[in-house]
C-alpha cells in the first residue's frame, strides 16, 4: 500500500475541474479549452531583456517573444492584407473616408512608419491584424509585439510549459522573475493556470501539513492525559495503517484525486481512533488481554455499518471530490477496524492504563454537572423549549436574507500577487479572460465571420475577443473592394496625395491593386498558416465550431436563450457553471442528508424498541439543527460544504447515541470512551478552520460543531438513562 500510495502522487490535481461534475457538453468543451491552455504561460514586461533571458529556462517547451517575419509571413500578409484590415480602420474608410485619406497621406511621410511590403506603397499592409492583434502592436525593429500603458511601453511572451515540470521550480522561476524586475525598476506581470494551481498545491501542501501535525499533537497530548502513558503513542499504528488503506485504496480507483480531498482526509484522524477509544475505555486500569477485544466486535460492526454508510452516501452526489472523500474515509475506516481488532490488543498486550487525575477529575465534574441539571429536568427542558422557540423566531428572520445559490469566488484562496498580475495583464492587453465565452455552430460553407458579427451585433456586445477581431467577413471585404475602387476615381479623395507631393497615379495604382486583393473565406485564410503561427487557432475549438470571448464587463440580454438559438450557439461561464453545480449539489445534498435519517431510524428500529429509535433519531436532529443556527448566528454561510459536514457529523453522531447505550459499559466508561472518540474528531475536524480555502473551513467548522453537539446529547441521553 505504501507503495502505491508514493508512486501515485502524480495523480492529485489541484484545478478546479476536479471539484466539479458538469453535464457532458459543458464538461467536454470547457475542460478541453482547459487541457489546451492549461500550459501556456504569458508575460507582459517593460525590460525586453529580461523576456529575452527567460528563453532558454528549463521549465519551457517552447518560447516566443519575437515574431518570425519570414517570406511566408510577408506572403500571406501580403495576400490578406485587405481581409484582415483593422475593424477601426475599416469603419473609418467606410464612414469617413476624408479623414482616412489625409491621414494615411500624412503618414507616409513619417520616421516611424515601416513598410512591409515594398510593393504596398500606400503601406495599407500596416492596417492589417496580423500587425496589430489585440491590443498590440508590432514593433519591426525588435520583431516582437509591444502595448503602451500609461506611458510605458510592455513587450508580450508566451510559452509552453513542459509536461513534467515541478510546480515547487515554476514558483521559484516566478518569484526569482519578480525580484529581477524589481531589483532593476521594470515591471513583470505573468499569467498562467499552472501557475496559479502550483500555488494551491504549496498552500494546500502546507496547510496539510500543518492541521495534520498540529491535529495529531492535540490528539496526542489528550490521548498522554487519558492514560499517562507515552506507550499509547503506539495508536500511530493504527493511523498509518487505516491512511495507507483509504489513499492507497482511492489512487487505484481514480485516474485523479483532488488535493481538496486529500486535506479534507487528513480530519480522519479522530475518527479512526473512535474503535480504539471505547475499547481502551473499557480496559482503564487493568491489564490488557487480547481476549478483551471480542466483546466489541458486535457493537464495532454496528458503528462501521453506520458510519460507511453515511460516508457511502457521498458516492451518489455529483461532485467528484465527495465521491472520492467517500472512498478514502471508508477505506480508511476499514483499515481502522481490523488494526484496532487484531493487531491493537497484539501491540498493547500486558499493559495497564490509567488516566491522569486531571482527566479523571474532568470526567467526574463533567458527569457530576451533567446530573446536577438532570435534577432539573423540567427547568432544563423549558430553557430548550425556549431557546428552540427563539431559534424558530431568529429563523424566521433571516431566512428571507439569505441568498442560497453557491458562488465560486467566494470558496477560492488565490495567490493574490499573481491574482493582480492578471487583474492588470487583462487591462494592457485588452483581452477577455476565457472564463466567459460563446461557441458557435457552423454549417458547412457559412460566412463563420459574418454568422459571429451578426450575433454579436444582436447581443450587442462590443468587448470581446474573437476570430471578427482578426478577420473581415467576406461581405465586409467585399464592401471594402468596391468602396476603395470608387474612392480611386474620387478627385477630392484622392488630391491629398498629390497636395503632399505624392504621385497620384502611384497612388492610384497602390489603392486599385489593394483593392483588387483577393476575398479570402475563414477556411482559406485557416489554410495559409501552419498551427503554431495561426491567428485564428485560439478562437478554433473544432473545424464546425468556434469560440468568441467576452469581457466580464458585459451585460447579457434577458432574451439571451432566443438569439443563441437562432445561432446554434451556446453560452459558458466557468464560474457560473461551476457555482450552479455547487447549488444543484446543494440540493442533492438536503435529499441525502434526509436519506441518511431515514437509514438511521431503520437501524435504531431493527436493533431497538420504536420509542427509543425515536429518541436517539431526535438527539441527532437537534444537534444538527441547532448546529444549523449557530453557525447562521456567527455569519457562517450555509453552502455546500457545510450541508456536507452536517451529513457527516450526523452520521458520526449516530455511533456516539449507540455507545450511550451500551449497557456492557458502566456509565463512567461511556463517558471516557465517548469524550475521547468525540475529542478527537473534533480536534482534527476544527483544525480544518484554520485553512484559508473558505470551503475547507466551513466543512471543518460545520462537522465539528455538529459532533460537539451530537456527542453531548449522546452523553446526556446516557446520563438520562442511568436516573
Amino acid at each position: 500500500m505504501l507503495c502505491i500510495v508514493l508512486i501515485s502522487f502524480g495523480k492529485i490535481k489541484s484545478d478546479v475541474y476536479t471539484l466539479i461534475s458538469l453535464d457532458s457538453k459543458d464538461a467536454y468543451i470547457l475542460e478541453s479549452i482547459q487541457k489546451r491552455e492549461s500550459k501556456t504561460i504569458m508575460f507582459l514586461s517593460s525590460n525586453l531583456d529580461l523576456l529575452k533571458s527567460f528563453e532558454e529556462n528549463h521549465l519551457f517547451k517552447e518560447f516566443h517573444l519575437k515574431q518570425d517575419i519570414t517570406d511566408k509571413f510577408l506572403e500571406n500578409l501580403k495576400i490578406s492584407s485587405l481581409a484582415t484590415i483593422n475593424t477601426k480602420i475599416y469603419n473609418m474608410i467606410i464612414n469617413n473616408p476624408d479623414e482616412f485619406f489625409l491621414e494615411n497621406a500624412q503618414g507616409l511621410y513619417s520616421p516611424f512608419i515601416f513598410r512591409t511590403i515594398s510593393s504596398d506603397f500606400l503601406n495599407f499592409s500596416s492596417y492589417s491584424t496580423l500587425l496589430m492583434p489585440s491590443n498590440f502592436t508590432l514593433d519591426l525593429k525588435t520583431q516582437t509585439l509591444k502595448a503602451n500603458y500609461e506611458g510605458k511601453d510592455y513587450y508580450f511572451a508566451y510559452a509552453t510549459i513542459n509536461d513534467n515540470f515541478k510546480s515547487a521550480d515554476l514558483i521559484s522561476f516566478y518569484t526569482d522573475s519578480k525580484a529581477k524586475a524589481l531589483e532593476s525598476q521594470d515591471e513583470l506581470l505573468v499569467m498562467s493556470s499552472e501557475l496559479f494551481g502550483a500555488f494551491a498545491n504549496k498552500e494546500g501542501n502546507i496547510e496539510s501539513v500543518f492541521m495534520g501535525t498540529l491535529s495529531l499533537i492535540l490528539i496526542s497530548i489528550l490521548l498522554f492525559f487519558a492514560f499517562s502513558s507515552w506507550k499509547i503513542s503506539k495508536l500511530i499504528i493504527v493511523i498509518i495503517f487505516s491512511f495507507l488503506c483509504g489513499l492507497s485504496s482511492a489512487f487505484l480507483i481514480f485516474d485523479y484525486i483532488s488535493l481538496f480531498s486529500i486535506v479534507i482526509s487528513i480530519s480522519l484522524i479522530g475518527l479512526i481512533l473512535d474503535f480504539a477509544m471505547h475499547f481502551l475505555g473499557y480496559v482503564q486500569n487493568r491489564h490488557i488481554k487480547i481476549g478483551d477485544i471480542r466483546g466489541f466486535l458486535y457493537i464495532f460492526l454496528i458503528g462501521l455499518s453506520i458510519t460507511t454508510l453515511g460516508y457511502a452516501l457521498f458516492i451518489f452526489a455529483p461532485m467528484n471530490f465527495l465521491k472520492e472523500i467517500a472512498v478514502i474515509s471508508i477505506f480508511s475506516l476499514i483499515g481502522a477496524f481490523f488494526s484496532t481488532y487484531f493487531l491493537l490488543p497484539i501491540v498493547l498486550e500486558n499493559h495497564c492504563f490509567k488516566s491522569h487525575r486531571y482527566f479523571e477529575k474532568f470526567i467526574d465534574k463533567f458527569i457530576a454537572f451533567n446530573f446536577f441539571i438532570l435534577k432539573y429536568k423540567r427547568s432544563f427542558f423549558g430553557f430548550i423549549a425556549c431557546i428552540f422557540i427563539l431559534s424558530i423566531i431568529f429563523l424566521i428572520h433571516i431566512l428571507p436574507k439569505i441568498d442560497f445559490k453557491d458562488d465560486i469566488r467566494n470558496y477560492s484562496s488565490l495567490n493574490a500577487e499573481l491574482l493582480n498580475d492578471t487583474k492588470k495583464f487583462i487591462q494592457i492587453s485588452k483581452t477577455s479572460a476565457q472564463n466567459s465565452f460563446i461557441a458557435i455552430g457552423f454549417s458547412a460553407n457559412e460566412d463563420k465571420i459574418k454568422k459571429e458579427r451578426s450575433l454579436l451585433n444582436d447581443l450587442n456586445i462590443t468587448k470581446y475577443n474573437g476570430a471578427s477581431n482578426v478577420l473581415l467577413s467576406e461581405d465586409e471585404q467585399n464592401n471594402l473592394k468596391n468602396k476603395l475602387i470608387k474612392y480611386s476615381k474620387d478627385s477630392h479623395l484622392m488630391q491629398n496625395y498629390p497636395n503632399l507631393g505624392i504621385d497620384l497615379n502611384l497612388a492610384k495604382k497602390s489603392l486599385v491593386d489593394f483593392a483588387n486583393l483577393e476575398i479570402l473565406s475563414f477556411d482559406k485564410f485557416n489554410d495559409m498558416f501552419n498551427p503554431a503561427q495561426n491567428p485564428l487557432r485560439q478562437f478554433m475549438f473544432d473545424n464546425n465550431t468556434n469560440l468568441v470571448f467576452i469581457d466580464s464587463s458585459v451585460v447579457l440580454p434577458d432574451n439571451l436563450d432566443e438569439i443563441l438559438a437562432k445561432y446554434d450557439a451556446s453560452y459558458f461561464n466557468l464560474v457560473q457553471s461551476i457555482s450552479n453545480n455547487f447549488t444543484q449539489a446543494k440540493e442533492y445534498a438536503i435529499i441525502l442528508k434526509i436519506i441518511a435519517y431515514t437509514l438511521a431510524f431503520l437501524i435504531f428500529l431493527y436493533f431497538f424498541k420504536f420509542i427509543k429509535a425515536c429518541i436517539m433519531l431526535g438527539i441527532i436532529l437537534s444537534a444538527t439543527y441547532f448546529s444549523v443556527i449557530l453557525l447562521l448566528v456567527f455569519g457562517v454561510s450555509f453552502n455546500i460544504f457545510t450541508i456536507f459536514g452536517f451529513i457527516l457529523a450526523s452520521t458520526i453522531g449516530v455511533d456516539y447515541v449507540i455507545f450511550a447505550t451500551n449497557k456492557n459499559l458502566c456509565i463512567r466508561e461511556r463517558y471516557f470512551g465517548i469524550i475521547l472518540a468525540s475529542l478527537t474528531s473534533i480536534i482534527s475536524f476544527g483544525m480544518l478552520g484554520f485553512s484559508n480555502t473558505y470551503a475547507v473551513f466551513g466543512f471543518g467548522v460545520s462537522t465539528a460543531l455538529c459532533m460537539f453537539l451530537s456527542a453531548y446529547f449522546a452523553l446526556l441521553y446516557a446520563s438520562y438513562k442511568a436516573t
